[in-house]
C-alpha cells in the first residue's frame, strides 16, 4: 500500500485532533448541562447555609468579630462557656426543660395514636384534622392564650377557678411552659406513633391471643419494641427543638429567672455589653446537640426496617374492631386533648383580644373593640404585616420553585453530587434560628443584604427549606419516571416534561410544601428576634415585643389577625389544590386501573412525612 504524503498526514490528524476535542468538549458540555440545576442549588446552599456556619464557628474561636481586621485564634470563648456558671445554669435549665418536653409529648402522642388506631373515635377524619392544626398555629400564639387564661391572679381561668373555691394555676412557670410546649408538640408525636402502629399487622397480635398474653403483655413484648425506633425518632425530634426554642420560655420561664439558652444567646447579642464571641461559644452547644439529635433520628428512622412487620402475602393493618364504650372513651379523651391544644387557646386569644384587663369583676360591658382599633392605627403593625406577608408570600413561590427542584433533581439524578446538595440541604435542620442568625449577621455584614429585610429571606428560607424538601421528595420516590423517559423518547425539552408531566404528578405535595413554608415564614420568631429591625420586624415579632412590654390585649389582638391571615391562604391553597385533583380524576377514564402500590398524598399524609 502505498504511503500517503506527509501532508496529507498532518491533514488527517489535524482533523482527527479537533474531532476528539469537539467530542470532548460536547461531553464536558453535555456534563455540566446535566448537572447545571444541582450545582446552581450547590452554589446557593454554600453561600446561603455553608458561609453562615464557618463564620459561627469561626467566632467561636476567635479575640474578636470574624470581620474585625486584628483578630487571633482562642479557646478563651469555649472555656468560658463550658465551666462558668453564667452559661453552666442555662445549659442545665435547657437539658432539663428540654427533656421533660420530649418524655412527656412522646407519651402524649403514644397515647392518643393507640387510643386513634386500636379504638376508632366516632368522628375520626374530623379528629385528625384537629389533631394536626396546632401545627400551623405559632407556638406565640397558644403562649398568649394560655396566658391570658392562666396567668397568675389575671387569668380568666383563674379568675374562675378562684370563683367557684378551686385552687388555682400559673402558667408563667418552667412546668407551664412545659405544658404549652408538650400540647404544641404532641401531633409530631402522634404522627410518628400512628403511622408506626399502621405498620403492624393483625397477625402478630392474633399470634399473642393464640399463646394467651393478655393486653398489657402483648403491649410490653410486642407492641413497645416495634414501636420503639419511631418513639426514639419523637424523643430525639421534640427534644431537639425543645431545646433551641426562644419565645415560649422567653415569656413563660424568664420572668421567674429561669433562663434557657437560647434566652442567654439573644441577650449577649441585643444588650450591653454586647458578647458575640460568647454567643457564637454558647450556639456551638446547641449546634452540637442539634447534629448528634438529628443524627440518632436518621439512624432510628434507618432502623425501623428491623421491626418491619409487612410480609408478601396480603395481611390486614387496618383497625380492629372495637366495642362501643372502647370507641366513646377514646372519642371523649381526643376530645379533650383537642379542647386544651386548640380550642382553649385560642379561646384565650379572642377574650383577651376584646377586654381591656381581666379582673375578678369582669362582665359583658367591659367587651369591646378598642385592642383591634389601637393595632389597627399602630404604623408598626402596618409595616410589620407588609413585612411578613412579603416574606411569606416569597417564601411560597421559592418553596415550589426550589424546594420543588432540589427533591426532584436529587432522586432522578443519583450520584454524588446529589448526595452533596441533598446533605446542605437539610443542614438546616442541625442549625437552631438563633445561631443560623448570628451567621449570617458576619456573613453579610458590610454588604446591602445586611440590615435589610432580604438577611431575614435568607434565615426563614433555610429554616423551612429541609421540610419542604422531604414532602417533595416522598412523593417524588412514589412517582414512576416512565412517563418522563416516554416525553424525552418523542423529543419534549426539560421545561416541557416539568410542566406537562413532572408538575402534574407532584401538584399536591408542592402545594403542601408552600402552606407549610407560608406557615413556617408567617410563625418564624427564632431568627426574627436578632436579624430584624424597626423596619423589617414581623408580626411575630411585635407580637413578642407588645408581650414583652405588658400590652396582652394588642398581643391578642395581633396573634388572632395571624392565624385568620394563615388559615385564609392556606385554605386557598387547598382549596386550588383539591379542584385540580377533582379536574384531573374527571379526565381518567372509568376503565383505567389505579397504579399498584401507589399512596394517595394527601395534606395529612404529606405533613406526617415533613416530621
Amino acid at each position: 500500500m502505498a504511503e500517503q504524503p506527509r501532508g496529507i498526514q498532518r491533514s488527517l490528524h489535524s482533523f482527527s485532533s479537533r474531532a476528539a476535542g469537539a467530542a470532548g468538549d460536547n461531553r464536558r458540555v453535555r456534563w455540566v448541562r446535566s448537572r447545571l440545576p444541582r450545582l446552581l442549588l450547590l452554589a446557593l446552599f454554600v453561600v446561603g447555609i455553608v458561609l453562615p456556619a464557618i463564620y459561627l464557628i469561626e467566632a467561636a474561636l476567635s479575640t474578636n468579630l470574624p470581620t474585625a481586621p486584628v483578630n487571633a485564634w482562642t479557646l478563651d470563648n469555649l472555656r468560658r462557656v463550658y465551666t462558668t456558671r453564667q452559661f453552666l445554669v442555662p445549659m442545665r435549665t435547657t437539658a432539663l426543660f428540654a427533656l421533660s418536653c420530649a418524655v412527656i409529648t412522646t407519651a402524649i402522642g403514644f397515647g392518643l395514636a393507640t387510643l386513634y388506631r386500636r379504638a376508632v373515635p366516632y368522628g375520626a377524619g374530623l379528629l385528625r384534622g384537629s389533631l394536626m392544626a396546632p401545627l400551623f398555629i405559632s407556638p406565640l400564639v397558644s403562649t398568649v392564650g394560655w396566658v391570658s387564661l392562666a396567668a397568675p391572679n389575671a387569668g380568666l381561668l383563674n379568675i374562675l377557678l378562684a370563683k367557684a373555691g378551686l385552687p388555682t394555676v400559673n402558667v408563667v412557670s418552667v412546668p407551664g411552659a412545659v405544658f404549652v410546649l408538650c400540647v404544641y408538640f404532641a401531633p409530631y408525636a402522634f404522627v410518628f406513633a400512628s403511622d408506626a402502629i399502621d405498620r403492624i399487622g393483625e397477625d402478630v397480635y392474633e399470634a399473642a391471643e393464640v399463646v394467651g398474653s393478655g393486653g398489657w403483655r402483648t403491649s410490653l413484648r410486642i407492641t413497645m419494641p416495634l414501636l420503639s425506633p419511631a418513639l426514639l425518632s419523637s424523643f430525639v425530634l421534640v427534644f431537639v427543638l425543645s431545646s433551641e426554642m426562644y419565645s415560649v420560655p422567653s415569656v413563660l420561664t424568664a420572668p421567674s429567672g429561669h433562663y434557657v439558652l437560647s434566652n442567654v444567646i439573644f441577650s449577649l447579642t441585643t444588650s450591653f455589653p454586647l458578647d458575640y464571641n460568647g454567643a457564637a461559644a454558647a450556639g456551638t452547644l446547641l449546634l452540637i446537640v442539634a447534629t448528634l439529635g438529628l443524627w440518632v433520628h436518621m439512624r432510628a428512622t434507618r432502623a425501623q426496617g428491623r421491626f418491619a412487620t409487612d410480609t408478601g402475602k396480603a395481611v390486614r393493618t387496618g383497625p380492629r374492631e372495637a366495642g362501643t364504650r372502647a370507641r366513646v372513651l377514646s372519642t371523649v379523651v381526643m376530645w379533650i386533648y383537642v379542647l386544651i391544644s386548640l380550642i382553649l387557646p385560642l379561646l384565650g386569644v379572642i377574650l383577651r383580644s376584646v377586654v381591656p384587663f381581666f379582673s375578678n369583676n369582669l362582665s359583658w360591658h367591659m367587651f369591646t373593640a378598642a385592642n383591634y382599633r389601637a393595632v389597627t392605627h399602630d404604623p408598626a403593625v402596618s409595616q410589620a404585616l407588609a413585612n411578613s406577608l412579603k416574606l411569606a408570600g416569597a417564601s411560597l413561590v421559592v418553596a415550589v420553585i426550589i424546594g420543588g427542584l432540589v427533591a426532584y433533581s436529587t432522586v432522578r439524578n443519583a450520584g454524588p453530587l446529589s448526595k452533596v446538595v441533598l446533605f446542605l440541604a437539610n443542614l438546616p435542620l442541625g442549625l437552631p434560628g438563633t445561631i443560623l442568625a448570628l451567621g449570617l449577621v458576619w456573613a453579610y455584614i458590610g454588604t446591602p443584604v445586611y440590615d435589610s429585610i432580604y438577611i431575614l429571606a435568607i434565615a426563614i428560607f433555610c429554616g423551612w427549606l429541609p421540610i419542604v424538601v422531604r414532602v417533595v421528595q416522598t412523593a417524588v420516590l412514589q412517582s414512576s419516571p416512565e412517563l418522563e423517559n416516554a416525553a424525552d423518547v418523542v423529543g419534549s425539552s426539560l421545561w416541557r416534561r416539568m410542566r406537562t408531566v413532572a408538575v402534574p404528578q407532584l401538584r399536591t405535595s408542592l402545594v403542601m410544601g408552600a402552606i407549610l413554608a407560608f406557615v413556617f415564614a408567617m410563625n418564624e420568631i427564632s431568627a426574627a428576634a436578632i436579624l430584624s429591625t424597626g423596619n423589617t420586624a414581623t408580626l411575630s415579632v411585635l407580637i413578642y415585643q407588645y408581650m414583652q412590654d405588658g400590652q396582652y390585649g394588642y398581643a391578642a389582638a395581633l396573634a388572632l389577625g395571624q392565624c385568620v391571615v394563615i388559615a385564609v391562604v392556606a385554605g386557598l391553597l387547598l382549596l386550588g389544590a383539591s379542584s385540580g385533583r377533582r379536574r384531573k380524576e374527571k379526565k381518567v377514564p372509568e376503565t383505567s386501573t389505579p397504579a399498584l402500590g401507589r399512596t394517595e398524598a394527601t395534606p395529612e399524609r404529606l405533613v406526617g412525612t415533613a416530621v
